[in-house]
């Protein structure tokens, strides 16, 4: 069921953007994170372009946490209610979708197969966080579309990921 939702939109300038990922990586972690947030100096975006985007991003909030994200609000409220591991019909009132308009880094993966590779687990998309440079990478999803929007994990909040050569890794043409 489609829980009607709230739009926010948000204007954000290169200077806007510049601010809030410097309030993102200065701010506590949050209780739940796992990852320590990073410091961000006003100038690191300055002298490291990073390449930005304008996208409506939805998110699943369940009881005010944020469980899960994505580009369309059917796929989200969808996999939400089919796949989450939080979800069960005695909690779906308690479900909100948030759709925020937003300014979000855009960066470009590798795929690897890990298992093509010696090691285990498929297809796995690797890239560096714009912002901080850390290494990171995560599961190829065959039922999403390109780019993917996915949580950064060290020190932004979400970023799109483009990867060129994800279909010749796949096998597919």
């Amino acid at each position: 069921m489609l829980v009607p939702n709230r739009r926010i939109t948000i204007p954000c300038t290169e200077g806007r953007l510049a601010r809030l990922l410097e309030w993102k990586l200065n701010r506590p972690s949050s209780v739940t994170a796992t990852v320590p947030r990073q410091k961000l100096h006003s100038n690191a975006l300055s002298t490291s372009p990073v390449n930005t985007t304008t996208i409506d991003v939805h998110r699943a909030f369940l009881n005010g946490d944020c469980k899960q994200i994505d580009k369309s609000l059917q796929r989200l409220v969808t996999s939400v209610e089919r796949d989450s591991p939080w979800y069960d019909e005695s909690n779906a009132a308690c479900w909100d979708y948030v759709t925020t308009t937003e300014t979000v880094p855009v960066v470009s993966a590798v795929a690897h197969d890990w298992s093509a590779e010696g090691g285990c687990g498929g297809v796995h998309l690797h890239f560096k966080c714009p912002v901080c440079g850390t290494d990171r990478y995560g599961d190829d999803d065959p039922n999403d579309t390109l780019p993917y929007l996915w949580y950064a994990e060290c020190c932004i909040d979400v970023i799109l990921i483009e990867c060129p050569n994800l279909h010749g890794v796949r096998g597919e043409p």
